[in-house]
């Protein structure tokens, strides 16, 4: 996801090339990866186009709060 939300989509031959030489992975993977996250709703095809849901994008140029919560038991 963080490949997709910095370089933009893998649907793209030479981004999903890129994808793979620098991961060592297969086309194939990235594809089963892909699909899992678009189970979870986490990735959509926008436009032909696999990117990142705009729910849970960041815009950086924004203010941000960070609250980290730690539960024990």
């Amino acid at each position: 996801m963080a490949f997709i939300a910095v370089e933009g989509s893998v649907s793209v031959s030479e981004r999903r090339v890129k994808f793979c030489k620098d991961f060592k992975t297969t086309s194939a993977t990235v594809n089963n990866m892909v699909s899992k996250l678009k189970k979870k709703q986490l990735l959509i095809k926008r436009e032909g186009h696999i990117v990142v849901n705009p729910l849970i994008t960041l815009d950086f140029k924004r203010d941000l709060q960070l609250e980290i919560k730690m539960v024990h038991g």
